[in-house]
């Protein structure tokens, strides 16, 4: 869209562009989510988008299986080579031994990856998504890896999801449990957190 692309464009250094929130089901092929995102880097790239590119994993975002695969083989179709990926870690990540060794595997490749969305042990895993994750371990093996993490989300979730809100919507600032435990806990937020130097008035330009 001729709207959005200058939006994108003239901030290529600093916005990342997820090209498809969690798509393809836990049924995709590896081999489909590969060319599939082939066509989509190719198209971004045709197009004059030169931003960072996100692809997330399949599953709904939780197979690191063809980010194994076949993520070198994205990067390579690349032709800036600026190409990270995303897994989100909800149902498909309760046993906590898999968080620390399935991102180490996707670091030995080579490759760049994000937590990109993430959830917690909410009422044992009685909750929409199944979800028990350890949302501990995967605070502790980000930081211990060097590779970023984001939780889901702000606030405002449906009633089915709003066990995942880190802040009250009553005014979108209250930490919630969930919220105190990803921004204040051990390897939270406020401690691990640097301003990127993008951001620092000091260095920038006019």
């Amino acid at each position: 869209r001729s709207d959005i692309k200058p939006i994108l464009t003239s901030n290529e250094k600093y916005v990342l562009v997820n090209i498809a929130n969690e798509w393809g089901s836990a049924n995709l092929s590896d081999t489909a989510w590969r060319d599939a995102y082939k066509t989509a880097i190719s198209t971004l790239r045709n197009g004059g988008i030169h931003n960072t590119i996100v692809v997330d994993a399949s599953g709904w975002g939780q197979n690191s299986s063809p980010i194994k695969a076949y993520g070198n083989a994205l990067l390579t179709h690349d032709p800036d080579q600026n190409t990270m990926f995303s897994i989100h870690m909800y149902g498909s990540w309760n046993d906590s031994a898999r968080i620390g060794t399935e991102l180490q595997a996707i670091k030995n490749l080579g490759l760049a990856v994000l937590i990109g969305e993430f959830g917690y042990n909410y009422n044992n895993g009685n909750n929409n998504l199944g979800s028990q994750v350890n949302a501990q371990e995967v605070m502790n093996q980000a930081q211990s890896k060097g590779i970023g993490y984001l939780a889901w989300s702000w606030t405002g979730n449906d009633t089915g999801n709003a066990w995942l809100d880190l802040v009250s919507s009553s005014d979108w600032q209250t930490f919630t449990s969930w919220g105190n435990l990803v921004f204040n806990g051990t390897n939270g937020i406020k401690s691990t957190s640097v301003k990127a130097s993008v951001f620092n008035t000091a260095s920038s330009t006019t």
